[in-house]
């Protein structure tokens, strides 16, 4: 399972007034992406997945774990994600820049597409491209569907989680200094998916 598995961002608000009227406006909520991707040599997320469609339901397990990092992009630190299941290991990058968590397939260079999981400020129905390129000649958008979501999954209860959605087929939920909650992904007619939730973690204090 990928880290998509995986999840939003640093701040983007800046009160600039210089007119009477705007001492009375309320300045959006600071945001801090870095409080939703827990960041450290050797955290890791164990997710027990449930894939349906095309055959009998199937039940497994993965576990994300970073195992190095990089400076990239003109000096900011990517962090790698091994991601081990029954069946290949993976690796994928992830980078906070730009108020953005991003997620790249290889070393994130300059030219490189990327997803972008959360983007600052956590404003509920604050939408952003889901990817960097358009997919098919398409722009997929991503949307903050709520700031202050409970949920619950195999590891426990959270609260005060994001929960981010992309087209209704997707949903990831975040939750502060653990990472990413749960993924779920099911085609339009929801007859196949896969829904990732997570079950053990370690996240250096």
């Amino acid at each position: 399972m990928k880290y998509t598995v995986l999840l939003l961002l640093s701040v983007l608000a800046l009160l600039l007034g210089c007119a009477d009227e705007d001492k009375n406006e309320t300045p959006p909520p600071v945001c801090y992406l870095n409080d939703y991707v827990p960041f450290e040599l050797n955290n890791w997320w164990r997710y027990i997945s449930t894939h349906w469609g095309g055959g009998p339901t199937e039940v497994d397990t993965s576990l994300n774990i970073i195992d190095s990092t990089a400076v990239v992009l003109g000096g900011v630190t990517a962090y790698r994600l091994k991601d081990i299941d029954p069946d290949l290991t993976e690796y994928t990058w992830l980078v906070v820049v730009n108020n953005e968590l991003r997620m790249y397939e290889t070393l994130p260079h300059d030219t490189a597409g990327y997803y972008i999981f959360l983007r600052c400020p956590f404003n509920v129905g604050s939408t952003w491209p889901y990817y960097s390129r358009p997919i098919f000649g398409q722009t997929i958008m991503a949307t903050l569907v709520d700031n202050n979501a409970t949920i619950t999954v195999p590891a426990g209860t959270f609260h005060n989680c994001l929960h981010v959605a992309v087209s209704p087929y997707f949903h990831a939920y975040f939750a502060a200094n653990i990472g990413l909650l749960r993924g779920a992904n099911a085609y339009p007619d929801s007859s196949a998916g896969v829904d990732d939730q997570l079950l053990s973690y370690y996240v250096a204090p």
